[in-house]
Formats: structure tokens, C-alpha cells, sequence
């Protein structure tokens, strides 16, 4: 029986690999192609194969006994089914079938935190588990810059296919690769690893995904303050802060003209923000008018909303919202309480950290950090591993 047990999770080990692999080579340039040629509007040709390969993951890696230990687990599924109860109101009164349709996201995080729940990844495992995904994402961001900006320039137009989800896969893998050259004792495969955290970062400032930098960039402060554990840090922080934004405001306008062609120029909206700004005060403006409950009846049209605690609680108000604003907040202070407590050399530090990237993001995107589809797969998959007991001051030194 243990012989079994034990093939079983191997094999569950491989497809979750494969897993990975499939999730982020689906943002190569040639399967986004083959996708509209395909007509699919939403999605690629791959995600049938992504969504077998979840569903296979996951029954390979169900244990009742076992997922009713964790106490975030628990309490995710309480508060899963309170979004659930919400959203058959929501339906059923309003005729409001988005938040049923945003369930999906909801169900592939719960899935993904018990997939590394489950998983009892050795020191090399992890670190293929890791690198599989940093590498494949990398490989699909360097295609995307080669077949699509046509090198490594930045261009005054957007043109990366699905470029906010690809730069936050690419930020994830970034502070990856700064995570294991820090535990890394190799020094053969520290130079490669501080090779591809280069690459990755050029790919990232290429395809200008402003808030997968800004993320990664206070990412990677917070963790550095994590190692030193000095609040003269701090200080520091804010006189770097201080520093930015008057030098931003003294800046000569021949920089400021290549900043703009280089971050601005070309989008949707006249302002750094994209427009995002705009439709920001018009939700804040309609729901000065109808705070409890929001436009859930579909009576505004504003578009999309890129900030995620306000698109939900202008789609549903406050009133249907608060379930979802409640995860938010639970799962994020979570990791940050958690960060703080661990070693930042372990892994179930670096899981907590790493899932602050999706967090960030979501104040200028509507969909992170619970989505969309697979893309924050990886970090919540970490966050699984990371509830393991065993897992605790862990690290992956002497790779």
C-alpha cells in the first residue's frame, strides 16, 4: 500500500510539473496566434489541456483528513461559501450572474492552496519544481519580445498579447530566481540563476508591465528588509521615496519625454495611469450615489474598473461585496503576518512574500491576485506548501 501511495504522488508530482510547463508556455507568442485563429475569445487552445491537468493534480492530491488541518484552508472554504450563498442572491434578485461566473477563479485558488497542501517536495524537487516554472514563463516572455516588439526595445505602443498577466508570472518568476540564488551554494548555477534574473527583468521593463515592476520592486525592498531586520531600513525607504518623487518633479523634460514614450504613450488613456485614474473617480462618483449596492444592476456602464477591491465593490456594492473584500484582507495579512515571522531563508518564507506580488498587482488590475485563470497558480500553490508544519524554517540551501 505504501508502495502504491508513494507511485501515486509521483505521478501527481509529474503532471503538476507538466502543469506548470502547460500554464505558462499557453503566453507563447505561436499558441495566443493559433488561438484567434481558432476563434477563442477568452482562453487558449491550451486551457482544455491546463484544465485536465488541474483536475488531475488536484484529485491526486485530495485528503479530507488531511486539508481539514489547515486553518487557512478552513477558513477559506467558510468564506467561499458565504461568496456562494452572495452569488445565488445576486442571481436570483438582481439577475446578476457575474459573481457565479467569477466563482471559477475562487475554486482554482481553493484548488491550488490544497495541491501544495499535499505536497512534500524534497530539496532538488523543489528546485525543479521552481525553476520550471521561472524558466517556461521566461521562454514565453523572451518569444513574446522577439516575434511580437521585435527585440528588446521599448516601443510606444503595447504590443504583447496579454501583457499584465504575462509581466506578473514573469515578476513571480524574477523574485524566484532571486529566492534560490540566495539559497544556492553552486556557484556555476548561482551565475545562471543571476543570468536569467537579468533576462527576466529586461523581458519585464520590455513588454512594460508597470505594475508587475512596481510589485516586484516593493516586493523585493520588503524582503530585503526580511534579511536585515533593520528598521534604520525604513528610514532609508523613505528618504529613497523622498528622493524619487522630487527628482520625478525636477526631472529634465528630455527625460520625461522618453519616459512618456517609453511608459505612457500609445495606451488607452492620456494620463500614467492608462485612464485607469478616470474610470477610478467615475466608479467612486456612482458609488457615492448607491454605495450599498453598487451597480449590481447593471444600470452604469463604465467598463472595466483596474483596481480590484473597487471593481468588486462597484459591481456588487458594499453590501454583496464584503465576502470577497473579507478574503482579500484575511489572505493578504495573512502572508504578511506569516513573512514576518519565518526565517527569509526558508521556503514557507519566500511563499509568503512571493504571493504578495498578485496582491500588489491588484491595485491596478481587476482580476489579480484570485486570477485570472491559472496565472497566480504557481504562488497560491506555494502558499499551500507553506501551511505545512513541515515545511516550517525550511530552506533550500545546499542546491
Amino acid at each position: 500500500m505504501n508502495r502504491f501511495v508513494q507511485t501515486i504522488k509521483a505521478i501527481r508530482d509529474v503532471l503538476l510539473i507538466v502543469l506548470l510547463f502547460v500554464s505558462a508556455i499557453s503566453y507563447h507568442p505561436t499558441i495566443i496566434n493559433m488561438s484567434r485563429i481558432a476563434g477563442y475569445e477568452s482562453g487558449t487552445i491550451m486551457s482544455r489541456y491546463i484544465i485536465l491537468l488541474f483536475g488531475a493534480v488536484l484529485f491526486l492530491s485530495f485528503n479530507l483528513r488531511l486539508v481539514l488541518k489547515s486553518k487557512l484552508i478552513r477558513t477559506y472554504l467558510l468564506w467561499l461559501f458565504i461568496i456562494c450563498v452572495v452569488a445565488l442572491i445576486v442571481q436570483a434578485f438582481y439577475d446578476n450572474n457575474d459573481m457565479i461566473h467569477d466563482l471559477r477563479s475562487f475554486i482554482i485558488v481553493l484548488g491550488s492552496i490544497i495541491i501544495g497542501y499535499d505536497l512534500k517536495l524534497k530539496r532538488n524537487g523543489f528546485a525543479l519544481f521552481v525553476l520550471v516554472f521561472c524558466l517556461t514563463s521566461l521562454f514565453s516572455g523572451i518569444m513574446q519580445v522577439l516575434v511580437n516588439v521585435g527585440g528588446f526595445r521599448i516601443t510606444d505602443q503595447y504590443l504583447t498579447d496579454a501583457k499584465n498577466s504575462l509581466g506578473a508570472m514573469l515578476a513571480t518568476a524574477c523574485f524566484s530566481l532571486i529566492y534560490l540564488y540566495r539559497s544556492s551554494k553552486k556557484s556555476l548555477f548561482k551565475v545562471a540563476l543571476f543570468l536569467g534574473w537579468g533576462v527576466t527583468l529586461i523581458v519585464i521593463v520590455t513588454i512594460r508591465a508597470r505594475m508587475a515592476i512596481v510589485a516586484l520592486t516593493l516586493v523585493g525592498m520588503y524582503y530585503y528588509y526580511l534579511i536585515k531586520r533593520n528598521k534604520n531600513l525604513l528610514i532609508a525607504y523613505l528618504v529613497i521615496f523622498v528622493v524619487v518623487f522630487f527628482g520625478l518633479l525636477f526631472m529634465p523634460s528630455s527625460i520625461v519625454d522618453y519616459l512618456d514614450a517609453s511608459f505612457t504613450a500609445g495606451t488607452q488613456g492620456d494620463d500614467f495611469t492608462s485612464g485607469r485614474l478616470s474610470t477610478y473617480l467615475e466608479a467612486l462618483s456612482f458609488l457615492a450615489t448607491s454605495p450599498l449596492l453598487g451597480n449590481v444592476m447593471k444600470i452604469n456602464q463604465i467598463g472595466w474598473v483596474h483596481n480590484y477591491l473597487l471593481w468588486n465593490i462597484y459591481r456588487f456594492g458594499l453590501l454583496f461585496s464584503f465576502p470577497i473584500i473579507v478574503l482579500f484582507f484575511l489572505i493578504f495579512f495573512n502572508s504578511l503576518k506569516q513573512s514576518l515571522k519565518c526565517s527569509p531563508d526558508g521556503r514557507e518564507c519566500f511563499a509568503y512574500v512571493c504571493l504578495l506580488i498578485p496582491f500588489l498587482i491588484s491595485l491596478a488590475e481587476p482580476t489579480f491576485p484570485f486570477g485570472p485563470g491559472t496565472v497566480t497558480l504557481f504562488n497560491f500553490i506555494l502558499l499551500g506548501m507553506a501551511e505545512q508544519k513541515k515545511l516550517k524554517n525550511e530552506s533550500i540551501s545546499g542546491l
